[in-house]
């Protein structure tokens, strides 16, 4: 993670609020503590970026239910979710 990125990002937080309110924000990621945690969400977002780029799903089965649904049986007969 670069100090140019962290200061780009720390630019479109300024940049999503109104002037007084952006100076704010500005003068809060000064704070090493508040740089540190947004270096480190910005550092997880790349690497979630970095995994959807170079996954290949070739199948999803029934990865999503909604609640109370039966649950399907797995491809070897057994359970993939338990119900709550």
């Amino acid at each position: 993670m670069t100090d140019a990125e962290v200061t780009a990002e720390i630019e479109n937080m300024v940049a999503a609020y109104p002037t007084d309110r952006g100076a704010a924000v500005r003068q809060a990621m000064e704070d090493p503590d508040r740089r540190d945690g947004l270096k480190a969400r910005l550092l997880e977002r790349k690497a979630l970026d970095f995994l959807y780029r170079q996954a290949n799903v070739t199948e999803a089965y029934n990865l999503i239910m909604p609640a109370g649904a039966v649950t399907p049986p797995a491809p070897d007969g057994g359970s993939l979710i338990t119900p709550a």
